[in-house]
């Protein structure tokens, strides 16, 4: 906890982080903390007690002790921002140097903060919920979502932890930024789709209408407009910009399964995420044939009838587990 209340006090929480800083306040007692190290921190340098005299020496230091590699070959020069960092989460080490009486006694009083709210769904469920934009998101299986009560600041940002369908409200003045763990998606008013699950080695983001910019971690970016899509992969490269099969990308969100090209184990995958179930493949099977085929919301066994024919295989289905055999 102390890693995330360093990072808040310098500015440098993630959505998610945010979000966990934020459940953490709910606790009695957290949130009065919490006010008391932010008026400390703001007050850090008009404060010339013989107090912080003494952490300012002990945060120095800790810095002179650390073992930072200097980069591209330079001198031990350490960054303004990196030496801050350090002494943010050494500072919250050394706080019981104060007396949180004569903190209170402070006039400065801490900027209300934003409460993050997670919409989160089951395997095998999907959901429509609203932001405070006016946004719309379809929600899709075995995916999180971390919004703002309010948008704040010059973007309305949120963070996506699978996949997602987008219609988002205009707003020239505030882009609406989506962040993922490998690339984000920035944009004014569109709808498109963004898939990124963190156990998948590709995701993609798809536009329907309008158009969207994509900027991956590794510096790369994109713009893509009407029926136009590019892949992700897991070390940040982002694909040439490809066309939109329609149902192959928006099909789940009118409860389509469109499977294109894919192995035995991406439709095991794809169907214990749009059931909520685990399937067990014995004897280490390995089939080469790729499968396609398109169900409109299909049962569970419609889609293991289709797939054990096309495999020869067997299944049995004992409820949330399934085994697929030979």
């Amino acid at each position: 906890m102390d890693n995330l209340i360093a990072k808040y006090l310098i500015g440098d929480l993630s959505l998610e982080e945010q979000y966990q800083l934020a459940k953490w306040l709910e606790s009695p007692g957290n949130k009065d903390l919490l006010n008391k190290l932010e008026v400390y921190w703001k007050n850090y340098r008009e404060d010339v007690s013989v107090q912080k005299d003494e952490v300012e020496k002990r945060i120095l230091e800790e810095i002179n002790m650390l073992d930072i590699e200097p980069e591209f070959g330079r001198s031990h020069f350490r960054p303004l921002g990196m030496i801050m960092k350090i002494a943010a989460s050494i500072a919250l080490l050394l706080i019981s140097f104060f007396s949180f009486y004569e903190i209170s006694e402070r006039t400065t009083e801490p900027e209300e903060m934003v409460s993050y709210v997670e919409k989160a769904t089951l395997p095998g469920q999907i959901i429509t919920t609203k932001l405070p934009d006016g946004t719309t998101v379809k929600l899709n299986a075995d995916s999180r979502l971390i919004v703002p009560d309010r948008f704040e600041g010059k973007t309305r940002e949120i963070e996506l932890i699978g996949e997602a369908f987008f219609e988002v409200q205009r707003d020239e003045s505030k882009p609406f930024v989506i962040k993922t763990s490998g690339f984000s998606v920035q944009v004014l008013g569109t709808s498109f789709n963004v898939k990124a699950y963190p156990n998948e080695s590709n995701s993609h983001v798809a536009v329907k209408t309008g158009k969207v910019s994509v900027s991956s971690n590794s510096n790369l970016s994109k713009e893509l407009s009407l029926d136009q899509m590019v892949n992700i992969d897991s070390e940040g490269t982002i694909s040439a910009i490809g066309s939109v099969e329609n149902e192959v990308v928006f099909g789940w969100i009118d409860r389509k399964m469109v499977l294109k090209d894919q192995t035995l184990y991406q439709v095991i995958e794809k169907m214990e995420r749009w059931y909520g179930i685990t399937i067990t493949l014995e004897n280490n099977i390995q089939p080469s044939k790729t499968f396609t085929a398109t169900f409109s919301n299909p049962t569970l066994k419609e889609v293991l009838e289709s797939v054990s024919k096309v495999y020869k295989l067997k299944y049995d289905i004992n409820q949330p587990n399934v085994r697929i055999y030979e």
